[in-house]
């Protein structure tokens, strides 16, 4: 069997809630509800609150209309980020320096290399072949569905970002619908891709930008640099335990007893062919680039300069199948300027002490009482992250959003930023209920093959919803504590 396909290009669908009906003057009633909700927050925060500099509230203004504009418009996110960025230097909040220098983090460079490795594995046939490997021995559904999880995990030790992650795999999911005759079991097939795509991601410090964000932040409120091992240590448990248990219910709730032991032979027929001297050398960058981000304790180089060595090595003329002229289009761009630009926003809300004009009236808002119930707190700032992908479809849009408006303020009774700011970020993780909550849901819901519609998506967020409730607060309560990031001081 050739797990090599030829992708079509699938457009994302259209953000939940940026659909709106159109009045009679052609204009459309969300973008006009946008634009009087955005002029009155900007009225509100200007004239309302007390104890803001007029800094400040040009900032929250800026971050106002980034959260209407990202939830209520058809606007892009970057576009929308990267105007508040300008707007930000424009006012004076932020230096011309500072807004030039966002795109010069080793945050940035670190998935600039990462997309250029996953270039050349994807062209390469290196990440078909080892799936390939992986199927030889699957005999049923459900030693299919599990390997497919191990595998698919395993993709987020390298390759960043999901829609990226999603494109690779895609192909796969499509060689391998073809080999099974019964409609529910692809359709599970099809769910399981994108659903373990998303929740392993929180196991890799490069699985999405919203990870890059929170590391960010919690190192300006003086909280530990978290590198590509200790995120490692943290998260993949939690994306693991996540993954594991979502696979396990897709197949109770997508399948009978008889579909999950059905028998099933993906790759028994292919032939074994020779691996090739450009694939051995990119196994060995890649697993060398692994070992170097995982033993960063020992020798102390930064995850961003190994991973420029790693994507130098994998374009290697003569060994690589992809020059790094053209591995460098295979990089998101879109999706680095708009972290940039959301990472200035941040920036200056906490320059401005905006952060803490929030966190005092949160005070207010919770009562003192509050910060002797840590489970409470816990609850709270889940329930908020694991539903926020209903309102804003960009997993960093949400980590830029909650982050400074939920996990920050909540500091202020008393916990640590690092442990509020981490669980936050993993809640964004859960992100299935819709078609356009996540471009792998989309990518796989439009698939060349049928695979699931907006029906099943919602039935199968109703069960994953507790499970990764029930999840974040026994990580975030009883586990993450122990190895090192509490939740109080």
């Amino acid at each position: 069997m050739s797990l090599s396909f030829n992708l079509k290009d699938i457009a994302s669908a259209p953000a939940f809630g940026r659909l709106g009906a159109t009045a009679g003057t052609g204009v459309p009633i969300t973008s006009a509800a946008a634009a009087l909700l955005g002029s009155g927050l900007a009225w509100g925060i200007w004239t309302v609150p007390t104890g803001l500099s007029s800094d400040a509230r040009l900032v929250m203004i800026a971050f106002g209309l980034c959260v209407i504009g990202w939830t209520m418009t058809t606007m892009g996110d970057t576009l929308i980020a990267l105007a508040a960025a300008l707007a930000l230097v424009g006012i004076g909040a932020v230096s011309p320096e500072e807004f030039y220098g966002t795109l010069g983090t080793e945050l940035v460079w670190l998935l600039v290399a990462s997309f250029i490795i996953a270039a050349t594995l994807k062209a390469s046939g290196v990440s078909d072949r080892l799936i390939l490997a992986a199927l030889r021995r699957v005999t049923t559904v459900r030693s299919l569905f599990l390997t497919l999880t191990i595998v698919i995990s395993a993709t987020a030790l390298v390759i960043p970002s999901t829609s990226g992650r999603a494109a690779l795999l895609l192909p796969a999911f499509l060689a391998i619908a073809a080999r099974l005759d019964d409609s529910a079991t692809i359709k599970a097939l099809a769910l399981l891709f994108p659903t373990i795509i998303l929740l392993s991601a929180g196991g890799t410090l490069i699985g999405a930008g919203a990870h890059l964000l929170a590391v960010d932040y919690i190192v300006r409120l003086g909280g530990p640099q978290l590198d590509y091992f200790q995120w490692l240590m943290l998260a993949m448990p939690f994306a693991l335990a996540t993954s594991f248990a979502a696979m396990e219910l897709i197949l109770r709730v997508f399948l009978r007893d008889d579909q999950r032991s059905a028998f099933v032979s993906i790759a028994s027929d292919a032939p074994r062919e020779a691996w090739s001297k450009e694939q051995l050398w990119l196994i060995g960058v890649v697993a060398l680039t692994i070992a170097m981000w995982m033993l960063t304790p020992l020798h102390g180089v930064s995850a961003g300069l190994i991973a420029i060595g790693g994507a130098l090595a994998a374009t290697a003329p003569g060994l690589s199948p992809v020059s790094l002229r053209n591995a460098f289009k295979s990089v998101e761009w879109d999706m680095l300027v708009f972290m940039a630009a959301t990472l200035l926003l941040g920036d200056a809300l906490l320059a401005t002490n905006a952060d803490e004009w929030m966190a005092r009236r949160l005070i207010i808002l919770l009562g003192g009482s509050a910060a002797d119930h840590a489970w409470l707190i816990v609850l709270i700032v889940t329930l908020i992250a694991l539903g926020a992908h209903l309102v804003i479809t960009s997993r960093t849009a949400r980590a830029t959003v909650l982050i400074p408006a939920v996990a920050i303020p909540l500091t202020a009774l008393g916990f640590q930023p690092a442990g509020l700011i981490f669980l936050t970020v993993m809640g964004t993780g859960f992100c299935q209920t819709m078609m356009a909550s996540a471009k792998p849901v989309a990518l796989f819901g439009k698939a060349e093959t049928e695979t699931y519609a907006a029906g099943d998506l919602l039935r199968l967020s109703l069960w994953l919803l507790p499970m990764m409730l029930t999840a974040l607060v026994v990580f975030a309560v009883a586990i993450w504590p122990m190895m090192g990031l509490g939740l109080t001081r």
